[in-house]
């Protein structure tokens, strides 16, 4: 071997043995502990789009404990949270003692420690206060559009979780493979509308905040936190798409001045999703599938289960 092959191949030796060293260190300061394992989250988010641009709400997160601990972690990003009303329970109304909620910021992770160990087998409830502010390009940010009709500025709020960023807007294990079932319930001010992953089962005037209402949805099934998803709008218009009965409702959602662009998306949609279900031989499996167009969306399109979402000129390109 030449003296410059051996350079070559003592160059190519070394960067690999530090790709790998970081590889592996990566995965010791960022992958989360298998200590606990979420089974559902039920999520009550309320949105203040008219003057505060923020946000706030409550997580409850059923998990099992895998393996003996007394810390629970998981993540949570740029959050305001009342550490003292952050609560454990272990069988139903049976409080868990709670001795410290600590946050690592560079790391995105949130630990709440007890003060006797979880049992291994034995599932938990762990709710979680937190508010947060409508701000940057993904998480649980806020962006606008002028309507045409009047002239005026609408805000609007929308997720982009992927890839990791479903942590600035609600404390969860963030990591792929902590797949879980989610209950979203939505907040905001009546006028306004609201969608989620799955279909809408009840709406109810706020008892604590005049002209707001909640929208609760669905039970999803079990899914990823980065493909949680919903939008508060102001005048989101629904366009059904043709469905035989026992087939996935399937529906092109967009503002009221882009409803004359909608026709390609809603013939061709419905006929992707039947090749797919063909092709696999295998059913969807969420009982509807929307299609959402935004003004401007920051991730160019995002695949959400039941609630994909595309900026304007992505959708009407389809």
């Amino acid at each position: 071997m030449s003296r410059m092959n051996f350079m070559i191949f003592k160059m190519i030796y070394i960067i690999t043995l530090f790709l790998l060293g970081s590889i592996v260190n990566s995965k010791d300061i960022l992958k989360l502990p298998n200590n606990f394992k979420p089974i559902s989250y039920r999520l009550n988010v309320t949105t203040h789009l008219e003057y505060k641009f923020m946000f706030e709400g409550v997580v409850d997160i059923q998990m099992t404990c895998i393996e003996a601990t007394d810390t629970i972690v998981l993540h949570s990003n740029r959050l305001d949270i009342d550490t003292r009303s952050v609560v454990v329970a272990n069988g139903g109304e049976n409080v868990f003692p709670v001795g410290s909620v600590t946050f690592d910021p560079k790391k995105e992770l949130m630990y709440v420690k007890s003060t006797k160990n979880f049992k291994p087998g034995d599932k938990y409830v762990l709710t979680i206060p937190f508010r947060g502010s409508l701000i940057g390009e993904s998480g649980y940010y806020r962006n606008s559009y002028v309507d045409k009709e009047n002239n005026q500025t609408r805000w609007f709020a929308v997720t982009q979780f992927e890839p990791a960023f479903a942590r600035s807007a609600f404390p969860c294990f963030d990591e792929p493979q902590f797949k879980a079932k989610f209950k979203i319930i939505l907040g905001h001010k009546k006028g306004l509308t609201s969608v989620s992953n799955m279909r809408i089962i009840n709406e109810s005037n706020s008892s604590l905040i005049p002209d707001y209402v909640f929208r609760e949805f669905e039970e999803s099934v079990p899914m990823s936190t980065y493909l949680v998803a919903y939008i508060v709008m102001s005048d989101l218009v629904y366009i059904e798409s043709d469905s035989r009965e026992g087939e996935v409702k399937f529906r092109i959602i967009a503002r009221k001045d882009a409803t004359n662009q909608t026709d390609l998306a809603k013939k061709i949609g419905p006929l992707v999703l039947k090749y797919y279900e063909d092709y696999f031989d295998e059913n969807f499996p969420l009982p509807k599938q929307d299609m959402v167009a935004i003004p401007d969306f920051h991730g160019g399109a995002m695949e959400n289960w039941g609630l994909i979402i595309y900026r304007n000129s992505i959708l009407w390109k389809m």
